[in-house]
């Protein structure tokens, strides 16, 4: 008898178990989608016809509910709501990258686009790979893409340091040496092409290299950018901007490019001769263009020195870019040059 007792008292715990798993996997499922689809219609669940889904009600405390009515756990809920969301979010942020990746990776494409920000290299990192350089070489070359040019440069730049493939330097030596008639296209078209010819001195830095290093160095001075742009220099350039500032202009793309490079020699070099030039225009009392140009190429540094060089590219072409640079904008002001101290 006793032994009968222990065999219906243990049926009887079995049971009861089993009904309370029945009732805890119930309520998973009314709760937990089982497709994308339905996660998005969990999270945008108002915009729904009521026939394909239900509003569902808003929770409600236990004293204002009718006594038959079954009442949600408002912490089980709430919790779960914010996980669906996240899990939608980064669902669709993975679909639509793939999507992305996927349209644009054919290098003809993916230069074509046009940023608000610039090329952003995060993009260009997770699409395009070295076997598109000579693609865009090509490109570089065809007056067909020639309203792409400066992004093509910017790209190949991009692609090249990810690739470590110092051959993409005189491809874009080429691009900034060849003669080009700015003026066939209108004014504000042809400052952009002089002006992505000029910053492919910028990325060069970046791509680093003997030849690389070489031809930045000589482009800080004035003489040293006549040199390098003999073939085109003395041509009409469009006429919004005098030489003078081309020539400012190149010289603190060069000093950025160096930057870029991150010898510790050339950086070195870069703030000896903003040093030199900020003391110039204290002694004048004007500023100069050459010295507000240079201090881009600090401002670089100083985010390189903060964020890391990594973290640094990740925010080219995007608005974080300007973010970062206006924490340090202001010491770089001409107001600013009170103290020699403020400019390291």
């Amino acid at each position: 008898m006793k032994r009968l007792l222990l065999l219906a008292g243990a049926f009887g715990f079995v049971a009861l178990a089993a009904v309370l798993a029945a009732w805890i996997i119930s309520r998973a499922a009314k709760a937990t989608p089982t497709t994308l689809t339905q996660t998005a219609n969990v999270t945008n669940a108002g915009s729904l016809p009521p026939a394909t889904s239900p509003a569902r009600p808003a929770l409600q405390t236990r004293s204002t509910l009718p006594p038959a009515t079954s009442v949600p756990d408002p912490s089980f809920d709430v919790f779960h709501t914010r996980m669906l969301k996240k899990l939608s979010g980064d669902a669709e942020k993975r679909a639509g990258e793939a999507l992305f990746d996927i349209k644009y990776s054919d290098p003809r494409k993916f230069a074509q686009l046009d940023w608000i920000s610039g090329v952003p290299y995060k993009d260009v990192s997770r699409i395009l790979k070295a076997d598109s350089l000579p693609v865009l070489y090509d490109m570089l070359k065809d007056p067909k893409y020639a309203q792409h040019w400066p992004k093509i440069a910017r790209i190949i730049g991009f692609v090249a340091y990810d690739a470590k493939d110092q051959k993409a330097v005189p491809e874009l030596l080429a691009y900034f040496q060849r003669p080009e008639d700015f003026n066939s296209t209108g004014p504000n078209l042809a400052w952009q092409r002089l002006y992505g010819k000029l910053s492919a001195l910028n990325v060069i830095g970046l791509v680093g290299g003997r030849q690389a290093d070489e031809t930045l160095r000589s482009a800080l001075t004035a003489e040293g950018v006549r040199t390098l742009a003999k073939d085109w220099f003395e041509s009409p350039l469009p006429s919004a901007v005098p030489k003078e500032e081309i020539l400012a202009i190149t010289s603190g793309l060069a000093a950025g490019g160096l930057v870029h490079s991150q010898d510790p020699q050339a950086i070195a070099l870069v703030e000896a001769l903003y040093t030199r030039e900020a003391e110039r225009c204290k002694a004048s009392g004007s500023d100069s263009k050459l010295r507000n140009q240079l201090a881009d190429a600090m401002i670089y540094r100083d985010i390189i020195a903060d964020i890391g060089f990594d973290r640094y590219l990740h925010t080219l072409g995007t608005s974080f870019e300007q973010n970062e640079a206006e924490k340090h904008v202001n010491k770089y002001m001409f107001q600013s040059l009170s103290s020699p101290r403020t400019l390291r």
